[in-house]
C-alpha cells in the first residue's frame, strides 16, 4: 500500500464522504491515514496522541508524526470516557455507538483495503476499527514522569521530623500528564515511614509552599514519595488502591509511578501519592465541629495514643493530633461503646449490638482487602484508619501501606506465634489480631451469622470485578513500569538478593510481577471457594 495509492483514493472519495453521511457505502481513507497504517505494519509505538482543531495528531517513539483529518472519520479521545462499541446494524451498515456511519460492513476485505470507520485512543493504545470488522492497535511507548528534586545547598535528607528546603521540577517525557510538563515549585522535603525509613532507598514526604493539583489528583500541599524498596514489583501499593477503588471507599489515596532524581542523582521508581490527611478532597470530615480521624498503629508515635480497653487495639488520634480533653473523651468513648457492645452476650442484636456503632460496609470492605492481600499489618496492628463524625458511626475510611502484601512477607508464623503459612492459603485477619490468635474485632464479628452472610454477599459481588480488573491492571502497570524498572534495579541491584521480608527471590522484574499476580489469583480463588462453602 503506497502513499500515492492512498492519495488517489482520497482525492476520489473525500468529496463524497463524511463519517455520518456518505453517498456510497465504501468509507473513506482520510488524509494522513496511510502513515498511521504504515506505523501499525512497522510495529511502531506512539509517544503522544491528541486532537487539535480538525486533526488527530500522533507522535511516534521514533520522532515521526502524522496528522489525520477528523472531518472524514470519527476520532475520539477515550482517556476520560469509554470508547464506543462498533457493531453492524440490520441493514448491514456499521454503527459506532449506535449511530449509523453509512458505511457497509465487508468482511471479505483485507486490512489494507478496508477503510477505517472509527479511531479511539487513550494513554495506552490507539485503536483503529475497520469496515471489515478488524481492529488495529498501536501501543504506547510511555515513559514515567520524572521528578527532579534539588535541596537548598544540596543538603541531605536525614530526618523524619526536620524538613529541608528545595525545589521540585517535573518533566512529562511522553505525554502521560502533559499538564504537569515543566511544573516547578518551591517545597520542603523530609523522611517518612517506619521500617521503610531504615532501608537504603528512602521514602519522603513533600510539602509544597503553595497548593497544586498534581497529576490530576487533589489540590494540596502535602504529598508522599513511597520507595517500595522491598516490593520488587514496585506496584503492590497501586494494586491495593485499585482494590480500594473497586470497593468504593469514601476515599482512595491516588498514586502514580514516577522516576525520581535527587540533587542530580537518580533514585529510582517511586509511587507519588496523596498524603493521608483530613481535607475536603481526601478524608472529608470536619474536625472543627468535633469529627475525629484515628489511626490503628502499634508504633504509637503521635501525641495522644492509647490501647482500647477490651480488645487491646493500639489507637492514635491523627486529626486533631493534639485533641482537647472533650475530643479525647469522645474518641475513647466511641471505641469503648463499640467494644462493649461487641463483647456483650447479645452482641448480634440489630438494635443494641455492634451494628449501632460501626459502618458495616466499610468494615467489610476493609476486611476483604486486608484478607485478600494477606496483609501482615491488617490484623488491627497498624496503618488502619477510621473516622468518627459527630452523630455518626465509626467508619474504616481508607486503606494504606501494602508493600508487604500479596506474598511479600515471610514472617507470619513467627509474628503471630501460630502455624500459619506465608503462602496464599489460610485465614489471617479474621482469626488474628495484634493481641494474638482468636482475638480481635473481626474474630468476634465472624461469630455473627448475619455478618458472615453480609461478607459472603459482598465478596460474591466484588469477586468477578477483582478477577477481571486486577490482573489486567497489573499487566498495564508492568507495561508502563518495565523500562524504568530496568533503571531502578541498575541503581538498586537487588533482584537476585533477599530483601526483608521477601518470600521469594526470582532474579528478574518479570519474575517478580508474575509471582505477585499468581499469588493474587491463587488467593482470590482460594477465598472464593471458602466463602461459597459457608
Amino acid at each position: 500500500m503506497t502513499k500515492n495509492y492512498w492519495k488517489a483514493v482520497l482525492l476520489c472519495t473525500l468529496f463524497f464522504f463524511t463519517i455520518s453521511c456518505t453517498k456510497d457505502d465504501t468509507g473513506v481513507f482520510p488524509e494522513g491515514y496511510d502513515t498511521l497504517y504504515d506505523a501499525f505494519l512497522q510495529h511502531k509505538q506512539f509517544k503522544s496522541a491528541r486532537i487539535r482543531s480538525r486533526y488527530f495528531t500522533v507522535v511516534f517513539s521514533d520522532g515521526e508524526s502524522v496528522s489525520v483529518d477528523t472531518d472524514a472519520i470519527m476520532v475520539e479521545d477515550c482517556r476520560f470516557s469509554p470508547k464506543k462499541d462498533v457493531t453492524v446494524g440490520g441493514n448491514g451498515k456499521i454503527l459506532v455507538g449506535g449511530t449509523d456511519t453509512g458505511v457497509s460492513s465487508d468482511t471479505s476485505l483485507s486490512d489494507d483495503k478496508a477503510a477505517p470507520v472509527y479511531v479511539s485512543f487513550d494513554d495506552k493504545v490507539i485503536r483503529i476499527a475497520l469496515r471489515n470488522g478488524n481492529t488495529l492497535e498501536i501501543p504506547t511507548n510511555k515513559k514515567l514522569p520524572v521528578l527532579y528534586i534539588k535541596t537548598k545547598d544540596l543538603a541531605e535528607i536525614v530526618s523524619k521530623e526536620d524538613y529541608v528546603e528545595g525545589t521540585l521540577t517535573i518533566c512529562d517525557r511522553t505525554g502521560l500528564y502533559p499538564e504537569m510538563d515543566g511544573f516547578s515549585a518551591s517545597m520542603k522535603i523530609r523522611g517518612r515511614g517506619n521500617s521503610t525509613w531504615g532501608m537504603p532507598k528512602k521514602p519522603w514526604k513533600i510539602k509544597l509552599n503553595e497548593k497544586a493539583r498534581m497529576f490530576g489528583m487533589s489540590k494540596d500541599k502535602e504529598w508522599c514519595l513511597l520507595a517500595n524498596y522491598s516490593d520488587k514489583t514496585l506496584m503492590r501499593n497501586l494494586v491495593a488502591m485499585k482494590l480500594s477503588e473497586t470497593c468504593g471507599f469514601s476515599w482512595t489515596p491516588r498514586m502514580i509511578s514516577v522516576d525520581v532524581w535527587l540533587n542530580d542523582k537518580y533514585q529510582g521508581v517511586y509511587s507519588f501519592s496523596e498524603h493521608k490527611k483530613v481535607s475536603s478532597e481526601r478524608v472529608d470530615i470536619d474536625t472543627d465541629r468535633g469529627d475525629i480521624y484515628f489511626e490503628i498503629e502499634q508504633n504509637q508515635d503521635n501525641p495522644v495514643c492509647w490501647r482500647t480497653g477490651i480488645y487491646n487495639v493500639p489507637m492514635m488520634f491523627s486529626d486533631p493530633d493534639e485533641p482537647d480533653y472533650k475530643t479525647i473523651a469522645a474518641g475513647k468513648k466511641a471505641f469503648s461503646d463499640f467494644e462493649k457492645a461487641l463483647s456483650a452476650e447479645h452482641f448480634d442484636d440489630p438494635d443494641t449490638g455492634y451494628v449501632a456503632h460501626i459502618d458495616i460496609k466499610s468494615f467489610i470492605d476493609n476486611y476483604i482487602i486486608q484478607e485478600l492481600t494477606k496483609n501482615i499489618d491488617g490484623d488491627l496492628r497498624k496503618s488502619i484508619f477510621l473516622t468518627k463524625t459527630v452523630g455518626g458511626k465509626l467508619e474504616m475510611c481508607h486503606v494504606w501501606d501494602f508493600d508487604l502484601t500479596i506474598g511479600n512477607c515471610d514472617y507470619f508464623a513467627g509474628e503471630v506465634g501460630m502455624p500459619i503459612s506465608n503462602g496464599y492459603t489460610g485465614w489471617y485477619v479474621r482469626d488474628f489480631s495484634s493481641a494474638g490468635y482468636h482475638t480481635g474485632w473481626y474474630y468476634r464479628l465472624f461469630q455473627d451469622p448475619a455478618f458472615v452472610q453480609k461478607v459472603t454477599d459482598r465478596w460474591n459481588m466484588l469477586y468477578p470485578l477483582f478477577k477481571a480488573g486486577v490482573p489486567k491492571f497489573i499487566e498495564e502497570q508492568y507495561a508502563l513500569l518495565e523500562e524504568s524498572a530496568k533503571d531502578n534495579f541498575e541503581t538498586w541491584d537487588i533482584l537476585s538478593t533477599y530483601v526483608w521480608p521477601n518470600v521469594v527471590v526470582t532474579g528478574s522484574y518479570r519474575g517478580e510481577v508474575d509471582y505477585m499476580k499468581k499469588f493474587f489469583l491463587n488467593r482470590l480463588e482460594w477465598m472464593n471457594a471458602q466463602y461459597n462453602k459457608m
